[in-house]
């Protein structure tokens, strides 16, 4: 029904010489804004190990390749025995 209306009032004004309504320009949209990526996380400050602990470490390591090597331990188990050793420096 509403199309019918509107159909009937474009006609009518067509009969009378009226102009065509003008619909309005559309409002221009603001850019999207890019999102930045986070800031890069503060760099860590790790303490240099001493050089006995540095030496302790070595001597553990060495021990546990030897180990390994001799086929006292898995690869799966020297590869965890070295990433405990090594998160605890």
């Amino acid at each position: 029904m509403a199309l019918r209306n509107l159909m009937y009032n474009a006609y009518q004004r067509d009969l009378k010489g009226e102009p065509h309504p003008v619909a309005a320009p559309p409002t221009p949209q603001p850019a999207p804004r890019k999102q930045q990526p986070p800031p890069p996380p503060p760099p860590q400050h790790r303490k240099k190990p001493s050089p006995a602990a540095v030496s302790q470490e070595s001597a553990e390591l060495q021990q546990l390749l030897s180990l390994r090597q001799q086929g006292i331990l898995t690869q799966e188990e020297f590869e965890s025995a070295k990433k405990r050793l090594l998160a605890k420096a």
